[in-house]
């Protein structure tokens, strides 16, 4: 991988999490993060049931 190629032009969402919470060191920002795209996945996934 590019590890984000030039600007951070190519990091995905979750190299840039991985990236704030351990190599910057502000966890609570990439908690905020993930349990922000557990939400998005989560309403997104489509476990509505059609009865």
């Amino acid at each position: 991988m590019t590890g984000g190629g030039p600007l951070n032009i190519t990091l995905s969402v979750v190299l840039f999490i991985y990236k704030q919470a351990f190599q910057y060191y502000n966890m609570c920002y990439s908690a905020t993060l993930g349990f922000l795209c557990f939400l998005n996945y989560d309403c997104s996934s489509g476990t509505e049931k059609d009865y």
